[in-house]
């Protein structure tokens, strides 16, 4: 077995209590534990018959590479985990029938299944198909073994979040795992099992399938003609009904959100809350309330009990972006939620089982923060497992038209102002340098149809931010100078609304017909920006 100490504590032992369960009576049931404490791992001793690094006796000592520690018959190599920047293969799903993975460098997804192999007396091949899986001579077992010496109901394999258990059903003679006789224990791909006078092999099968490209521009509001774009698409499309983790990277403004709403709404879930978080948009003070939830009384201003995100999000996506803005003191209890599916609201005593989809996005280059200490490895591990990186709109000039077209014709329709837009404008727009992505486009296109005298939009009516801005740009042997703008759209808006509640002598059925608006739409962008007769 490889196990990987993604937690403060792991515990080691002959309970399946244990995060790893070793079957010898000679190992206590809790026989070792090992705490992490930042880069150190400390071995603590718990057992009857002692615990051996290296073959010395020890109470608690700090593990080093490539320390040897013996538990009974067993012997464990302490050793050093992989760079993040060399992952290679990311679960995506665990459940009892498969197992996928996304490798993406090869842009492909491994489906792997649970097998049982019969060797003798003919070789039988048994699909692990369902999360307990009976074995036993009675007909309504899932799999039915003819033998004199196995029981009606001789032991199942069952599935536990992705780990697979053996345990003997108090059968006559019962169940060898590997050459010795179990009561429960963790079964590890390439075991084999003896019951009666019956042997099989438990295993893994793999099916590769590449992830290519959608043939379609749309995907769940999302417009692109981008291939890596397009692959997202199909990605999402395979995943979206496991219950993976998923994490979105991408700068700011590529639309991680609305990639967290198609996972969503292609998933199981989709009939469930979606439920929306920035982690950097909170203080560090209201953060873990506005998570987990608190209790009445828990702090001065706690009033009354509040649920957390994780329980507004019960049975549906919990989206956290920013993921990467989490205070440190935090990153163990969002790792807990993960791992456990269980939550505590501050102030609370207790445990509150959640069951939630997490999709995480950050514009963060999280692997460099693990490598500097500002986010913690086994949470970073957790979170990386259906890695998506959105390419910024500077890498895909081919979407500029087409997203333009659709702010045009469905983003800004309700402005009363039909725009078409002409080629120098479009050329203009396809070599700006679009430092805020997505976003900053439909900024300039909205200001662009507010401003705009003509019916059609022209280089002359953009207006850029000064993060992007380059003096001149040179189209087809003429010179278009970009317009910084000093005004945001929603000044734009506000001027517009003002304008035309003069030009209308205050009378707002008439301005919110020549806007095309309804009237109480105005009502409230009156009331928004604060708007008086003067």
């Amino acid at each position: 077995m490889r196990y990987f100490l993604n937690k403060e504590t792991t515990a080691i032992g002959r309970s399946t209590r244990n995060d790893i369960c070793l079957p010898d009576a000679s190992i206590s049931r809790t026989h070792l534990l090992i705490v992490r404490k930042g880069d150190q791992f400390i071995a603590t001793d718990k057992s009857t018959n002692g615990t051996f690094v290296n073959d010395e006796k020890i109470s608690s000592q700090e593990l080093r590479i490539d320390d040897m520690i013996k538990l009974g018959q067993w012997t464990i190599h302490f050793g050093v985990s992989k760079e993040v920047s060399e992952i290679k293969t990311e679960i995506t799903e665990r459940d009892p029938t498969r197992v996928l993975s996304f490798r993406p460098e090869k842009a492909e997804l491994v489906c792997e299944r649970a097998m049982l192999e019969l060797f003798s007396p003919s070789k039988r091949l048994f699909t692990v198909t369902k999360s307990i899986v009976s074995i036993g001579k009675s007909k309504t077992n899932d799999i039915v073994l003819e033998d004199e010496y196995i029981s009606n109901y001789h032991c199942k394999i069952e599935n536990r979040k992705g780990m697979f258990f053996l345990k003997d059903l108090q059968s006559t003679n019962g169940t060898i795992l590997n050459g010795q006789r179990v009561i429960e224990t963790s079964l590890p791909f390439g075991s084999t099992i003896e019951i009666g006078k019956l042997r099989l092999r438990f295993f893994s099968t793999e099916e590769i399938q590449t992830v290519r490209a959608s043939t379609e521009s749309e995907f769940e509001g999302i417009h692109s003609q981008h291939a890596k774009m397009r692959e997202i698409f199909t990605l999402i499309d395979r995943i979206a009904s496991s219950n993976a983790t998923v994490l979105i990277h991408g700068e700011t403004g590529t639309g991680k959100e609305l990639i967290a709403r198609a996972v969503h709404n292609r998933s199981d879930r989709e009939k469930k809350p979606f439920v929306a978080l920035n982690c950097g948009a909170i203080s560090k003070d209201l953060i873990e309330s506005e998570l987990f939830g608190h209790e009445k009384g828990a702090f001065t201003s706690a009033h009354q009990q509040r649920k957390g995100v994780f329980e507004q999000a019960q049975g549906g996506t919990l989206f956290l972006d920013e993921i990467g803005e989490l205070p440190l003191d935090l990153q163990p209890k969002l790792l807990r939620v993960l791992e456990a599916g269980e939550i505590k609201r501050v102030g609370g005593s207790q445990l509150i089982d959640v069951d939630v989809r997490v999709v995480a996005a950050t514009h963060r280059d999280l692997a460099q923060d693990v490598r500097n200490g500002r986010f913690r490895e086994d949470l970073f591990f957790r979170l990386y497992v259906v890695p998506i990186k959105l390419p910024p709109l500077r890498e895909r000039p081919q979407d500029i038209s087409l997203l333009v077209g659709h702010f045009l014709a469905i983003e800004f329709a309700g402005t009363g102002k039909r725009k078409s837009i002409d080629r120098s404008a479009i050329d203009v727009l396809v070599d700006y340098p679009w430092p805020g992505n997505i976003r900053e486009l439909k900024n300039v296109i909205g200001r662009a149809v507010l401003d705009c005298k003509t019916p059609t939009i022209s280089a002359g009516d953009l207006q850029f931010s000064p993060l992007g801005i380059r003096d001149q740009t040179r189209h087809e042997g003429g010179e278009h100078s970009l317009k910084p703008f000093s005004r945001t759209l929603k000044d734009v808006e506000k001027e517009k609304i003002l304008t035309e509640l003069k030009r209308n002598n205050w009378n707002k059925k008439a301005t919110a017909k020549v806007l095309g608006i309804a009237k109480s739409t105005l009502h409230e962008k009156i009331k928004k920006y604060g708007i008086e007769d003067d």
